[in-house]
C-alpha cells in the first residue's frame, strides 16, 4: 500500500517501516517481560530496538550476533570477575574483558555487542554475580528474538526485495535518461539530465548494497548480483551517448533526416524494451521491441556510414552516438535473461 502513495518511497518508506517495527518490537518485548515477570526489562527492550534493521536479512544477522555476542561477553565478563575480583582490579577487568571480546569480534564483527555485556559484568567487584549476569543475558537474548519476530510479523522487507525495488527504479531512470538524451540529439527540449544521472547512481548504489546483504535465499544471490552488473553495463552504454551529446555540433544534428528518424525509432524501441524488461516481460512482449531496436540501430549505423556532408566534429559525434545505441542494444539483450531469471 505504501508504494501507491506518491512520494512514499525510498528514505521515507524505510523511516516509516523502521518506526512501526521498532514500536512493535518494544511493545512486544515489554509485554512478554511483564507477563513472565522477568527482571532487566530495559535491557530487553533496548536489545529488541537495536536488532531491527532496514531488511529482514539485516535484522536476523543482528539478532544472531546479539545473542552470540551476549553469550561470549557474559562468559568473558564472568571469567574476569572470578579471576580478578575486588574493587582494586576493576580497571584490569575492563581491559581484559574488552580485549577478549574484541578479539572474537575481529573475526565475527556482528558479535561486537558482546563487549557491552562483558564490560557491565567486569564492573562488578563481587564474584557472586553469576545469577544477575545470567538474568541480564536472558533479557538481552529474549529482546533480540522478539525484535526479530516483530520484523517478520510487521511490514517485513527482505534484502532481495529491496535490491529488486532499487533495480526497477534504476531501470526506470535509465529509460528516462535514454529518452531525454536522444531527444536532445533530435533537437527537442529535454529535462536536466544531470539530475537523472545522479538519481540513477543513488539507486544503483542502494541495489548493490542490498544485493550484497542478502542472507535469505542466498543461493539466488548470484543472479541478483548479475542483474546489478547488467544494469551498470547499461549505464556505461548510456554514458557513451551522453559523451556524444556533450559537444555542440551534435545538438539537433539528426533533425528532419533519415538518421534522425532512425534515432527516434531507436529511442522508442529502447524505451519499450526497458519497460518490458522492468515488468519481467518475456516472449513477444520483449521480442517485438528488441526487433524494432535492432532494426533502428542497424538503420542508424547504415545511414551514418553513407552520410558525408557533416563536419568532422559532427561526424565524430554521430559515430559515437550510433556506437552508443549499439551498446545499449547489447546491454539490454544481456540483461533481459538475467532479469527474468532473477
Amino acid at each position: 500500500m505504501a508504494r501507491k502513495v506518491p512520494g512514499f518511497s525510498g528514505p521515507w518508506r524505510d523511516s516509516a517501516r523502521l518506526a512501526v517495527q521498532s514500536a512493535a518490537a518494544a511493545a512486544a518485548t515489554w509485554f512478554v517481560m511483564q507477563r513472565l515477570e522477568l527482571p532487566h526489562t530495559s535491557w530487553a527492550v533496548i536489545s529488541a530496538l537495536f536488532v531491527v534493521q532496514p531488511s529482514l536479512d539485516g535484522t536476523f544477522t543482528a539478532a544472531l550476533g546479539r545473542i552470540a555476542g551476549t553469550v561470549v561477553g557474559t562468559v568473558v565478563g564472568l571469567a574476569t570477575v572470578i579471576l580478578f575480583g575486588g574493587h582494586d582490579l576493576t580497571a584490569l577487568r575492563l581491559v581484559l574483558a574488552a580485549l577478549g571480546v574484541n578479539a572474537v569480534s575481529h573475526f565475527r564483527p556482528n558479535m561486537s555487542y558482546g563487549v557491552v555485556a562483558a564490560s557491565v559484568i567486569a564492573l562488578e567487584a563481587d564474584p557472586q554475580v553469576v545469577g544477575g549476569a545470567a538474568e541480564r543475558a536472558v533479557a538481552i537474548m529474549l529482546g533480540a528474538v522478539l525484535g526479530a519476530a516483530a520484523a517478520v510479523a510487521v511490514w517485513p522487507d527482505s534484502a532481495r526485495a529491496r535490491a529488486n525495488r532499487s533495480l526497477r527504479e534504476a531501470l526506470a531512470t535509465c529509460r528516462d535518461l535514454l529518452g531525454e538524451s536522444l531527444q536532445a540529439a533530435l533537437g527537442q527540449e529535454s529535462q536536466d539530465r544531470a539530475a537523472i544521472r545522479d538519481r540513477f547512481l543513488v539507486q544503483l548504489r542502494e541495489a548493490r548494497q542490498a544485493a550484497a546483504s542478502v542472507r535469505l535465499g542466498k543461493r539466488k544471490r548470484p543472479s541478483l548480483t548479475e542483474a546489478v552488473e547488467g544494469v551498470e553495463r547499461l549505464w556505461h552504454a548510456l554514458v557513451l551517448i551522453q559523451r556524444a551529446l556533450e559537444h555542440e555540433p551534435s545538438r539537433g544534428m539528426t533533425t528532419q533526416s533519415e538518421l534522425g528518424r532512425s534515432v527516434d525509432d531507436a529511442r522508442t524501441a529502447a524505451c519499450a524494451y526497458l519497460s518490458a524488461i522492468e515488468a519481467h516481460g518475456s516472449g513477444e512482449t520483449v521480442r517485438e521491441p528488441a526487433r524494432r531496436l535492432v532494426a533502428a540501430v542497424d538503420s542508424a549505423q547504415e545511414t551514418a556510414r553513407k552520410t558525408a556532408e557533416h563536419t568532422p566534429g559532427e561526424a565524430a559525434a554521430i559515430e559515437a552516438l550510433v556506437f552508443g545505441l549499439g551498446e545499449v542494444r547489447r546491454s539490454l539483450d544481456d540483461l533481459q535473461p538475467i532479469w527474468t531469471r532473477g
